[in-house]
């Protein structure tokens, strides 16, 4: 558990830096292009996230668990790993360049697709698969460090209103920036990697992971395919909006990510020799989740009115309203990520497949319906009902696999108390002419002064998970 546990604190670090820098950058970004501009640049990665696929097709999740599980194996693994990468990089962005002109939704947006879309053969030789699997998580975050530092120092220099064209350019160096460090770090553990993997080995291990290959699709498609919708159907300009609505939400989502990432080897070596454990753990991580998602939750709804115009300009207010929405899908993952990573760790990625084409076939289908009269907010409803869905049916698949994990029941009930102080302070004592980032930092300071003594969290626990041996 200590190396999970530290090396969520090491990435978890760095994901902080990133996105700090993240919220300043994008507020250049937007107030520098407007609507419009962030619209067609954010359009764009979305709808190049489908064409890396096949680079990814659960290729390097399965070669992270085998890595977990057998570390000895770097080398011939790697090269069976660069030699499928290699091999499904190449046609897509083909196929990309080739369809722009068709698939863009303006002329901004066809300009800049053959740019961003070279991010994805960049990152196929990052090899950051060995960094997760050898649980080496520094490494990684010190390579998101620098390529966060990278793109923001580019953007303040080189973005200009009106041209998204050096937006792309200094995206692509951004993920040059991390895939480079990343991969001198690999081979120097690693060594050289033998490059003689068989046609059969390949194929072998393609149609393995075709489970988490399916999944990486279906999680592309209901967390991508609202922007890529409301470009089509609404304009850009809509997809701006959304854009800023959807950034703290995302920080969120990539925190939980995160932990998912430093989850999965922890989870796969530990289900070799405890499914008892892992269960145990489910319910452990599960309960310290819902002690920053219901907060964060709660503060949202009482100050998403006025954060998003403070921090991106009034010309974004309009993005309020699908902020708070979004947030309540951005508050169960954290909570859900646990049941989702410790179904692929047991080895049950085709039912997680399965949770995740739900969940995206639900989110297809009523963005279809609901973006042409409510638009992204619209968009913004079906993201939690796709949440929903996919929580819904991991439950039931952890459930068989190895039973109900338990709940802290009492630490939850703490921390909705401390939470409910801090809404009670927020709405009545806190006048409403202050800024939003000064009721953020009010609540968070509230909360944070009831959780200690209703010991939401022991200062005993977090030595305890510190020093614990794996």
């Amino acid at each position: 558990m200590r190396r999970a546990v530290t090396g969520f604190v090491a990435m978890g670090a760095a994901t902080l830096f990133a996105q700090i820098v993240g919220f300043f950058i994008l507020a250049v970004i937007a107030r520098r292009l407007g609507p419009d501009g962030l619209g067609s640049y954010s359009f764009a990665l979305n709808l190049v996230g489908y064409f890396a696929i096949p680079a990814n097709f659960g290729i390097t999740a399965l070669a992270t668990r085998d890595l977990a599980r057998d570390p000895d194996r770097v080398k011939p693994l790697l090269g069976e790993v660069m030699a499928i990468q290699g091999a499904l990089s190449l046609l897509p962005y083909l196929a990309l360049v080739a369809l722009a002109p068709l698939i863009a939704a303006d002329e901004a947006s066809e300009a800049i697709l053959p740019i961003v879309g070279l991010a994805f053969l960049i990152e196929t030789a990052s090899l950051g698969f060995v960094l997760f699997g050898f649980q080496r998580f520094a490494a990684m975050a010190a390579a998101r460090v620098a390529g966060a530092l990278t793109f923001a120092v580019l953007v303040l220099v080189f973005v200009d209103a009106g041209d998204t064209v050096p937006l792309a350019w200094i995206h692509l160096a951004g993920v040059a920036a991390t895939s480079v460090i990343t991969a001198i770090v690999v081979l120097r553990l690693s060594g050289r990697p033998r490059l003689e993997a068989r046609p059969r080995d390949m194929v072998r291990r393609f149609r393995a992971g075709v489970p988490l290959g399916v999944s990486a699709v279906m999680i592309s498609v209901y967390y991508t395919v609202d922007s890529v919708l409301l470009g089509y159907i609404k304009g850009t300009e809509e997809v701006g909006q959304f854009a800023v609505a959807y950034r703290i939400p995302l920080a969120i989502l990539a925190f939980a990510a995160l932990w998912g990432s430093v989850l999965f080897p922890h989870f796969s070596a530990l289900a070799e020799r405890s499914r008892v454990e892992v269960r145990e753990q489910i319910g452990y991580f599960a309960s310290l989740a819902l002690t920053l998602s219901l907060p964060l939750l709660v503060g949202a709804m009482i100050v998403g009115d006025q954060l998003i115009p403070g921090l991106f300009g009034d010309v974004y207010e309009r993005a309020s309203t699908p902020f708070v929405i979004l947030m309540a899908a951005a508050a169960l993952v954290p909570f859900s990520i646990n049941w989702g990573t410790a179904a692929i760790a047991l080895g049950d990625e085709k039912h997680q497949a399965i949770a995740v084409t739900l969940g995206a076939v639900l989110n297809l289908v009523a963005n279809l319906i609901v973006i042409p009269p409510y638009g992204m907010t619209g968009a913004a409803v079906t993201t939690v009902a796709a949440e929903v869905v996919v929580f819904a049916y991991l439950i039931e698949r952890v459930r068989r696999l190895v039973g109900h994990p338990p709940l802290d029941l009492s630490r939850i009930g703490r921390a909705a108390a401390a939470t409910a102080v801090m809404a009670l302070v927020l709405v009545l004592l806190v006048p409403d002419a202050w800024t939003a980032g000064t009721k953020v930092a009010i609540g968070a300071l509230v909360f944070a002064a009831c959780a200690a003594p209703l010991r939401v969290v022991e200062p005993a626990e977090i030595r305890k998970l510190w020093t614990r041996a794996a």
